[in-house]
């Protein structure tokens, strides 16, 4: 049996911000860098790791660098699994955005298929989220394998395990930063074993459940 233990990034200085990220490269912020450090003591005292991957993005790097570190392993960076290409809303606060772009932003956020202006959608991210889990997962078969990954990408996830696609992806909602879930992989089944973990945090930041990161 394979176990996937997805993290998403801790908090990041746009999270902070209250800032649309998408693929934007931005850096944790200190609460962020605390949490990746808390992260790494959660994991190294109750499980065994056999591999560590996470979007090339550096939020994403860093949350699990302490725990490569200490298990000597290396971060493997994947960009399947980045966050949603916000496109033109890229930097943009979130309240800016809902004023200038209501209607794009409200059908987005129902319609998997309406793409962030220049940038992606649901659909996409799915797709391309169900195949680079999968595709790691059967590489190490029978191994613990971690994920560091981001909010769309955590909830594709979570929605693969409920045997649902992406016109149920509104059931399942945004982790809190830093927070662990743990899934069983076996004879191609993706199984939930714990949802948002995070007795690990002294400080959970947490941002509206309704927003993309």
């Amino acid at each position: 049996m394979t176990t996937l233990i997805v993290i998403r990034h801790g908090f990041s200085v746009s999270n902070a911000e209250r800032r649309y990220t998408g693929q934007q490269d931005v850096p944790l912020s200190p609460l962020g860098r605390e949490q990746a450090v808390l992260v790494a003591d959660y994991l190294c005292q109750n499980t065994r790791i056999d591999a560590i991957y996470a979007s090339d993005l550096c939020r994403a790097v860093d949350t699990v660098a302490p725990t490569a570190k200490r298990l000597g392993l290396a971060v493997i960076p994947e960009p399947g699994l980045r966050e949603t290409d916000v496109g033109e809303w890229t930097g943009r606060a979130y309240e800016e955005v809902r004023e200038s772009d209501a209607d794009l932003l409200s059908k987005h956020r129902a319609d998997p298929d309406t793409p962030c202006p220049g940038g992606e959608c649901h659909r996409q991210v799915f797709d391309r989220v169900r195949d680079t889990v999968y595709r790691l997962l059967n590489r190490h078969r029978d191994q613990t394998v971690v994920i560091a990954t981001h909010a769309m990408p955590a909830r594709c996830i979570e929605a693969l395990s409920a045997g649902h696609g992406i016109e149920q992806i509104g059931e399942h909602r945004v982790a809190p930063n830093a927070s662990i879930r743990v899934y069983t992989y076996e004879q191609g089944h993706l199984l939930s074993q714990g949802r948002n973990i995070v007795s690990h945090l002294a400080k959970p930041g947490e941002l509206l459940p309704d927003e993309l990161v």
